[in-house]
């Protein structure tokens, strides 16, 4: 083979060795970005079973008042100890006026979700 020959397959070689190596490094870039965005973004769990605790939590709660007249302190007050103690466990607060109450799980930041539940305003989610 003449040097001419050697030199273009030379010149072939490293050109199949850059698209090589350029395209593994952008897959092994798209690869670290996914898991990435896996690690940082949090899965929203499914709601509705948390809601539907959350609706046994109300009902306590509400029922409480129906007997005592006044909201309880806390949820282990009325009766209504909740089951989930994920996702920050559920959190309860008597307005200062005593009117009313939020009941919530959740933190966006960290659960990418909240649901809440006001008494004179119903059920809500933030996802």
């Amino acid at each position: 083979m003449d040097s001419e020959a050697l030199d273009a397959i030379r010149q072939q070689r490293l050109t199949v060795g850059c698209l090589l190596g350029c395209g593994g490094l952008v897959a092994g870039a798209a690869v670290a970005a996914v898991a990435l965005i896996l690690l940082l973004v949090p899965i929203r769990p499914d709601l509705g079973p948390l809601q539907q605790e959350g609706i046994r939590i109300a009902n306590r709660v509400d029922d409480y008042k129906a007997e005592h007249g006044q909201y309880p302190a806390d949820l282990d007050a009325a009766g209504a100890s909740p089951r989930t103690q994920g996702y920050g466990g559920w959190q309860y607060e008597v307005r200062p006026d005593g009117s009313g109450y939020q009941l919530w799980i959740g933190r966006y930041a960290d659960h990418g979700f909240v649901l809440s539940y006001t008494s004179d305003g119903g059920w809500f989610s933030d996802t």
